[in-house]
């Protein structure tokens, strides 16, 4: 492949780099205000949450020990990332790393001052 090809396809990547950034940034961030306009707060669970009771925290730590009780308290606080307006901020927070890392990876780089003295 030849020196103008390879810088050819560098161009047509460049041009579309603001685009697609842009773009991925106005999908996921007008996703999670969509979500977080119409996100309804869900039923409270009639039963009481089983992590309140002393009984269920006294077998949490009596069948697994303390790291059993920050495991289950982890995986609830995750398990909620994922319902109602805290999932509004998970995608605004995913979209924002993907933006983020595609601006590392794929940002133009300043042109090589070696190859111009040539």
């Amino acid at each position: 492949m030849s020196d103008d090809n390879i810088e050819q396809g560098a161009n047509t990547l460049h041009t579309r780099f603001r685009p697609i950034l842009i773009g991925i940034l106005i999908v996921g961030l007008g996703s999670a205000l969509l979500i977080f306009l119409f996100a309804e707060i869900g039923p409270a669970n009639p039963l009481g949450e089983p992590g309140e009771s002393k009984m269920y925290v006294h077998d949490m730590v009596l069948y697994g020990g303390k790291t059993n009780m920050v495991m289950g308290e982890f995986s609830e606080w995750l398990g909620s990332l994922w319902h109602g307006k805290r999932l509004a901020f998970t995608v605004a927070a995913i979209t924002l790393l993907l933006a983020a890392a595609f601006y590392y990876f794929f940002a133009p780089l300043p042109p090589d001052e070696s190859n111009n003295n040539d």
